[in-house]
């Protein structure tokens, strides 16, 4: 919740869903279709956070790309009902601001009259009107003029008696040529009944006859220089800078405003070093019904009915000064909220640590101390005394912004008697260790299941430099704490920070939920049976690697969860890997997050395995699907995303400072030069491969990472530049796993476009998705003119551009190749020849240098495009009963076999001898071993083999696409035999080459 229903003229439109000051980002992908009315669904927008949610449309392009953003006066904030929740449906238009909570086609009017607030620039005036979907537009002369303004009796067609957008044209010379801004679009609505005002350059429509109030505003400061009240219309052009009369500390401005329209208004002082007001003290949404008298505050956006006076009490008392420089004479500097002056200053502390300080209720008061020596606290603590009758007091932990209801501990600042190894919860020597870094927390203490929650906290400390918070419990204490316990795994627990909130643990393993305030559960790592552990991490000429996603990999196997239904597709007497050549499955990322039916690319919690793919044992379900891989010879690789988070993500609550410091197209950009931060995905890393026994890693869109401080080619997904460091970070995570991880785990990135800095010596990372590969293969399967030679290229970058055979991953499909764009193969290649070009694609794949990869779906031809946001699942029934399937993916496996031949994998050279006419040939091993001859195109026929260039010796046929056991019936495929792996061939010789076929040869 909430449904959004938008009317536009977009065929492919898309939401982009925010939360301000937050790392929530979302890009929706409608249920149907426009131009029209169009659905989009966003699940799991946690209201229980007050930070305002926006939202404004996009378009997608053909490879689903962002383009045509809305004007960003069309940032439109999702409103909240009176109980705090979000509406279950949101209403709203094209072209204009509005919103409404209920469909606008549910009535209609004949006509409507609407008014013009104008004084003279639109005397007179045109109007407007336009359909944002059909693009039907009209223009009206005014009807008359009133006292007001204009005024414009409309009758309605047909399409516009429920809704319609409209704005004014004025005159210029002699004709009306000049429009109000986008900003004035609006959108009129039949539940707004036949008659409505709105002021010029004004989006507000009201169904209030507007009339002039004087609006009389008291600004407090404590600034020596003359305030303005800069005031203006919301989206509307009146603005006025105000001068103002001061009497005993007040300012008084005084404006004539209509009545039933929202205003807006913030303090400026001209010549003082910072000019204007904080913008948190930006008072919006000012509607006066009749004269209205108001009392603020510099630096606060509340208001007053009456004048208020600092007469509420405020005590602190410093209780622990650990963590800061400050000397034993200490003061008080004290602000309204983010004023720019103080309003007391030098306020002493006693000699207990105490200060009594009297300020205004109900307004956030900043306070901040310093020394007789003028070193200063690098923060501000914040209060907010709601009554003036009822003094509040808190407790201080110097260098730490919350105040605290009561007094933490005075051993709170403490090393712990253990080295810590990681975030989250871990066991170690028959206790629980519990570390957490949150760069702001005053206190911190364990509650759950064991502690009856808040009954009996377990206090945490704070090591001294300031670093992690940290807790180590005995296992015993957990289990005697929980009735019936014979093992902590899955018993449940939350972080109590500063006394008061509840959150989830950042590190935590398994959280019961994806919302901050959740539950975290403990993993019991000990407990699994891994069985026979003689399996050890392949080398990398092993890898043949399959890309799936838990959840939509298989139709069957129904009653397991995801990740054991891909063990069950594994270990079952039917399994469908047993029909495939693969040796390693790579699974898109299982971390924790926050949307429905993800890719996994917005992550929530980095320690934690989505809910979704697991049963009642959590992550152990990750386990089994590992230990029956390795039992079947598969290696497990996973994807995970370390450049950004996603959704209402954990560690922007918790230490957003140490883990954010930019932002990206898709959400809140890690910060990757803090050490903490470096700290967190190293471990990650390690924890995964050491506890889960995974393989290797693919690493998310490393450009971004790399990139991330300055503007150039591969940073077009940051859209805040954050302080750099990412090429030291990813050494921080080579490093982490070379050392804390037994054998071969080979770091993959996916960075685009290539850069082989990053895998070459010297370079942090193992292996990159080859893009070139991919891109130019795609382009020879859509029959691209001119492609051969640079899919030659493509063929040969290990040769040319890299260190290491296993710099390049080779790729005909990946999700993104077949989500983010419908670039399946044989989608691409055409009704008629798409699986026969299937099996080319495979060849060429599985028989390049490099590490070969290719997603779900492609050995048995699959067409249909794997849709973001959906749950449909391959149908590997049908996989297994079509018989044109059977046999295409027979190809893909026999070719998965030839690919172990040690001519072919790792390091064996390959040669491309002949790139033109849609045609490719090749050669792998030292001495032209075998000769891969691949058609693009739709000519058959006989060709000289000495032309191609086949090199000197005989050769046999070892396998053609278009023998009975590989051809493709539907697509009446032929065969085009070469006499078999009995006939004998040189470079005398024609090679009969099938079209949309793919022909391999050996030497004998």
């Amino acid at each position: 919740m909430p449904d959004f229903y938008v009317y536009t003229n977009r065929k492919r439109p898309g939401l982009h869903v925010w939360r301000e000051g937050t790392a929530l980002k979302r890009y929706l992908v409608p249920k149907n279709l426009g131009p029209g009315w169009v659905k989009f669904e966003c699940d799991n927008l946690n209201a229980s956070i007050e930070n305002p949610v926006r939202f404004m449309l996009f378009s997608f392009t053909d490879k689903d790309t962002f383009v045509d953003w809305e004007d960003g006066t069309f940032n439109r904030e999702l409103p909240r009902l009176p109980s705090g929740e979000f509406p279950p449906d949101v209403w709203f238009v094209s072209g204009a601001p509005r919103i409404t909570l209920t469909d606008p086609r549910l009535r209609s009017e004949a006509s409507v009259r609407v008014h013009l607030i104008s004084q003279t620039r639109f005397r007179p005036a045109e109007m407007y009107i336009w359909d944002p979907a059909l693009g039907v537009a009209r223009r009206e002369s005014q009807t008359g003029e009133d006292a007001l303004g204009p005024y414009f009796d409309i009758t309605l067609s047909d399409d516009e008696k429920s809704f319609f957008n409209f704005k004014f044209i004025r005159k210029k010379g002699e004709d009306f040529t000049e429009f109000e801004p986008n900003s004035a679009n609006r959108w009129w609505v039949s539940s707004d009944g036949a008659e409505v005002w709105t002021h010029s350059g004004d989006s507000a429509v009201t169904t209030t006859q507007p009339v002039k109030r004087t609006l009389t505003m008291h600004v407090r400061q404590w600034i020596d220089m003359p305030p303005v009240l800069h005031l203006w219309a919301q989206n509307g052009e009146f603005v006025a800078d105000l001068p103002g009369n001061t009497i005993a500390g007040w300012t008084t401005f005084k404006a004539d405003i209509y009545s039933h329209l929202p205003y807006g208004c913030l303090i400026r002082n001209p010549g003082y070093d910072v000019e204007w007001e904080h913008e948190e003290a930006k008072r919006t949404h000012l509607v006066v019904d009749d004269d209205q008298e108001w009392w603020t505050l510099e630096g606060d956006r509340a208001l007053f009915s009456a004048e208020p006076t600092p007469n509420a009490r405020l005590d602190l008392t410093i209780a622990n000064t650990d963590l800061s420089d400050l000397g034993e004479s200490r003061f008080a500097h004290v602000w309204i909220n983010r004023a720019r002056g103080p309003m007391l200053d030098d306020v002493p502390v006693d000699n207990a640590g105490k200060v009594s300080l009297h300020v205004y209720p109900k307004v956030n008061t900043s306070i901040k101390f310093h020394d007789e020596h003028g070193v200063w606290e690098n923060l501000r603590h914040v209060a907010c005394v709601q009554e003036a009758d009822s003094p509040l007091h808190r407790y201080v932990v110097l260098e730490r912004p919350p105040l605290l209801p009561e007094a933490p501990p005075n051993d709170l600042v403490q090393d712990p008697p253990f080295r810590i190894l990681r975030p989250g919860a871990y066991e170690e020597a028959g206790k629980l260790r519990f570390v957490v870094h949150s760069s702001h927390a005053a206190d911190m203490s364990l509650i759950g299941e064991w502690t009856n929650w808040r009954d009996h906290p377990v206090q945490m400390r704070i090591t001294r430099d300031g670093t992690y918070w940290w807790a180590s419990v005995p296992v015993a204490d957990v289990l005697a704490g929980v009735a019936g316990a014979a093992d902590y795994h899955g018993i449940k627990y939350q972080l109590l920070l500063n006394q008061v909130d509840a959150r989830q643990d950042p590190g935590a393993g398994w959280v019961e939920k994806s919302s901050i305030e959740g539950a975290s559960r403990l993993v019991n790592h000990q407990r699994f049976d891994w069985g026979n552990a003689s399996w050890q991490r392949p080398s990398t000429d092993h890898y043949i690697i399959y890309q799936l996603h838990p959840t939509r990999f298989t139709n069957r196997f129904q009653h397991e969860r995801p990740l054991r239904r891909v063990a069950q597709e594994i270990a079952d007497q039917a399994a469908y890997f047993k029909q495939l050549g693969v040796t390693a499955i790579q699974l898109l990322p299982i971390n924790e997050v926050s949307s429905k039916n993800s890719w996994g690319y917005d992550p929530a919690y980095f320690y934690a395995v989505e809910g979704d793919y697991c049963g009642p044992d959590g992550p152990d379900d990750l386990k089994h699907l590992v230990r029956v891989a390795h039992e079947y010879g598969l290696a497990v690789i996973l994807d995970v995303v370390f450049n950004h988070a996603g959704g209402d993500n954990i560690l922007w609550e918790v230490a957003r400072d140490s883990f954010f410091d930019g932002d990206t197209q898709w959400g809140a950009l890690v910060n990757f030069d803090h050490p903490q931060c470096l700290h967190f995905f190293a471990q990650n890393l390690v924890y995964l491969a050491n506890e889960y026994r995974i393989d290797a890693f693919r690493l998310d869109h490393t450009a971004t990472i790399v990139h991330s401080a300055a503007w150039d080619p591969w940073s077009g997904s940051v859209r805040k530049l954050g302080s750099g460091g990412g090429w030291e970070f990813l050494h921080g995570l080579r490093h982490a796993v070379q050392h804390q991880v037994p054998g071969n785990c080979p770091l993959m990135a996916e960075h685009l476009p290539n850069e082989w800095s990053i895998t070459n010596y010297g370079g942090p990372m193992d292996s990159q998705w080859g893009d070139d590969f991919h891109d130019r293969l795609v382009d020879a399967c859509r029959r691209q003119f001119g492609v051969m030679p640079r899919l030659a290229n493509a063929m040969q970058l290990t040769h040319r551009q890299c260190h290491q055979w296993y710099n390049v991953v080779s790729y005909p499909e990946s999700h993104d190749e077949v989500g983010n764009v419908p670039d399946r193969i044989s989608h691409v290649a055409g009704y008629g020849q798409g699986l026969r070009m299937s099996k080319v694609a495979a060849a060429a794949t599985l028989l390049s240098r490099g590490i070969p990869l290719y997603f779900m779906g492609a050995e048995s031809g699959e067409h249909k495009q794997f849709q973001f946001g959906s749950d449909e699942q391959l149908d590997i029934d049908l996989y297994l009963t079509d018989p044109d399937r059977q046999r295409i993916r027979g190809w893909w496996r026999e070719l998965g076999w030839l690919r172990r031949n040690p001519s072919i994998k790792g390091p064996a050279p390959l040669e491309v001898r002949f790139a033109a006419e849609q045609m490719l040939a090749f050669t792998r091993g030292q001495n032209g071993d075998f000769f891969v001859v691949l058609n693009f195109g739709g000519w058959s026929g006989h060709k000289s083999l000495a032309s191609l260039h086949l090199p000197w010796g005989e050769y046999r046929e070892l396998f053609n696409s278009t023998w009975p056991a590989f051809a493709v019936h539907s697509e009446d495929e032929g065969e085009h035999t070469n006499g078999g792996r009995h006939a004998r061939l040189h470079g005398g010789h024609a090679l009969n080459i099938p079209d949309y076929g793919a022909v391999v040869l050996e030497k004998v």
